[in-house]
């Protein structure tokens, strides 16, 4: 159907749709600054820091669990008790994350 100008009334409304949606997308904030930064990959060095620690500082309380005996979802739960029980620094905690986290991902 064509409205008094010469254009099919159906081929605008799609086009209505894409003008509209490419001016909110334009009001979109740019603003980065509340963007995460993207984690660091672990270092073979951090990784076995990581081993280290668990090895000696776990040792202390306990003989340390083989690392496989946890799920992923269970050593999220685990490191942050355990790391405030031991009082490990935020660089230790994460070290022994990477630690267990580099042993899980082996095949």
């Amino acid at each position: 159907m064509r409205n008094g100008k010469g254009f099919s009334s159906n081929l605008l409304r799609p086009n209505a749709g894409l003008a509209i949606l490419l001016g909110v997308a334009g009001c979109a904030s740019t603003d980065l600054s509340r963007v995460a930064p993207v984690p660091e990959a672990p270092t073979t060095a951090g990784v076995l820091r990581g081993r280290s620690i668990y090895v000696t500082r776990c040792a202390k309380c306990h003989a340390p669990e083989p690392v496989r005996k946890y799920s992923a979802a269970q050593w999220r739960e685990i490191i942050p008790d355990m790391a405030e029980e031991t009082r490990l620094s935020a660089a230790d905690t994460q070290a022994v994350t990477d630690y267990i986290f580099a042993v899980l991902a082996l095949p």
